[in-house]
């Protein structure tokens, strides 16, 4: 997967407001790290002359989920069990 995309969103579940992983957690959920990597974190690399390519990543993360193959039990809980949910929030700004 993308470093950059990888960093960013472990970055965004500490910065991004919105929704928590639990109530009384401090951490933010997926999605709300998912949106903090688009409206922040891109911006944040981009100023220090860096680039994230979040097409290059979601085809290496696809690639990776079709690896698990048969498991769709395992994909959907590896991917927050909304992972076509959580695509297209990271792809909505393109």
């Amino acid at each position: 997967m993308d470093f950059y995309l990888t960093i960013l969103h472990e970055i965004g579940h500490h910065l991004a407001p919105g929704p928590r992983i639990t109530r009384t957690n401090t951490l933010s959920c997926d999605c709300a790290a998912d949106r903090w990597v688009i409206m922040e974190g891109q911006g944040l690399i981009s100023s220090q002359g860096l680039a994230l390519d979040i097409k290059s990543a979601l085809s290496e993360i696809e690639a990776a989920m079709s690896e698990l193959g048969a498991a769709s039990d395992l994909k959907a809980e590896f991917w927050c069990f909304d992972w076509a949910r959580r695509k297209i929030t990271l792809t909505s700004t393109f």
